[in-house]
Protein backbone atom coordinates (compact mmCIF):
# COMPACT_ATOMS: atom_id res chain seq x y z
CA UNK A 1 0.00 0.00 0.00
CA UNK A 2 1.59 3.34 -0.54
CA UNK A 3 0.28 6.64 0.72
CA UNK A 4 -1.45 8.98 -1.65
CA UNK A 5 -0.57 11.48 0.36
CA UNK A 6 2.56 12.64 3.01
CA UNK A 7 2.62 10.20 5.98
CA UNK A 8 4.16 11.01 9.36
CA UNK A 9 5.83 9.00 11.66
CA UNK A 10 2.70 9.71 13.90
CA UNK A 11 0.73 7.96 11.61
CA UNK A 12 1.70 4.41 12.41
CA UNK A 13 -1.13 2.61 12.69
CA UNK A 14 -3.89 -0.28 12.27
CA UNK A 15 -6.57 1.46 9.94
CA UNK A 16 -10.09 -0.17 8.74
CA UNK A 17 -12.06 1.58 6.05
CA UNK A 18 -15.03 1.72 6.70
CA UNK A 19 -18.08 2.36 3.88
CA UNK A 20 -21.88 3.64 4.92
CA UNK A 21 -24.76 3.90 2.72
CA UNK A 22 -28.84 3.88 3.44
CA UNK A 23 -28.81 -0.01 2.86
CA UNK A 24 -25.70 -0.45 5.66
CA UNK A 25 -22.47 -0.22 6.76
CA UNK A 26 -19.18 -1.94 6.33
CA UNK A 27 -16.05 -2.37 7.97
CA UNK A 28 -12.92 -3.67 6.71
CA UNK A 29 -10.22 -5.66 8.41
CA UNK A 30 -7.88 -3.48 9.88
CA UNK A 31 -4.45 -3.07 8.34
CA UNK A 32 -1.25 -2.13 9.31
CA UNK A 33 0.17 1.13 8.03
CA UNK A 34 3.89 1.77 8.11
CA UNK A 35 5.48 4.88 7.56
CA UNK A 36 8.99 4.31 6.00
CA UNK A 37 11.42 7.15 7.61
CA UNK A 38 14.54 8.48 5.47
CA UNK A 39 17.58 9.33 7.49
CA UNK A 40 18.71 12.59 7.33
CA UNK A 41 22.02 13.97 8.48
CA UNK A 42 22.79 16.09 11.48
CA UNK A 43 24.53 19.39 11.15
CA UNK A 44 28.54 19.46 10.81
CA UNK A 45 30.68 19.23 14.32
CA UNK A 46 32.75 22.06 14.48
CA UNK A 47 36.35 21.47 12.80
CA UNK A 48 38.62 19.82 14.81
CA UNK A 49 42.34 19.96 14.81
CA UNK A 50 43.76 16.34 13.64
CA UNK A 51 45.89 14.82 16.08
CA UNK A 52 48.14 11.68 16.69
CA UNK A 53 49.05 11.00 20.57
CA UNK A 54 52.35 12.22 21.10
CA UNK A 55 52.59 14.19 17.93
CA UNK A 56 51.79 18.04 16.86
CA UNK A 57 48.46 18.72 15.39
CA UNK A 58 48.49 19.02 11.63
CA UNK A 59 45.14 19.80 9.48
CA UNK A 60 40.98 19.64 10.28
CA UNK A 61 38.01 17.89 10.38
CA UNK A 62 34.67 17.81 11.14
CA UNK A 63 31.75 15.05 11.38
CA UNK A 64 28.25 14.48 11.21
CA UNK A 65 25.86 11.62 12.07
CA UNK A 66 22.61 10.33 10.41
CA UNK A 67 20.45 11.05 13.23
CA UNK A 68 18.15 13.83 12.14
CA UNK A 69 16.06 11.80 11.81
CA UNK A 70 17.26 8.11 12.06
CA UNK A 71 16.22 5.58 9.35
CA UNK A 72 13.20 3.88 10.92
CA UNK A 73 11.66 0.75 9.16
CA UNK A 74 13.20 0.42 6.52
CA UNK A 75 13.94 3.77 5.63
CA UNK A 76 16.91 4.55 3.48
CA UNK A 77 20.07 5.48 5.29
CA UNK A 78 21.90 8.49 4.56
CA UNK A 79 23.73 8.94 1.19
CA UNK A 80 27.26 10.73 1.55
CA UNK A 81 30.17 10.64 3.93
CA UNK A 82 30.09 11.25 7.75
CA UNK A 83 33.26 13.04 7.86
CA UNK A 84 34.96 15.71 5.77
CA UNK A 85 38.79 16.54 6.29
CA UNK A 86 41.47 19.59 5.24
CA UNK A 87 44.30 17.73 2.54
CA UNK A 88 46.89 18.20 5.54
CA UNK A 89 44.90 16.34 8.26
CA UNK A 90 47.53 13.53 9.20
CA UNK A 91 46.45 9.81 9.77
CA UNK A 92 47.06 8.53 12.80
CA UNK A 93 48.86 4.49 12.54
Amino acid sequence: MKCGFLCDQKDIGNYSCVAENIAGKRTSEPIELIVYVNGGWSQWSTWLECRCPGKPAQGRKRTRTCSDPIPLYGGAPCVGPNQQKTVDCVTCP
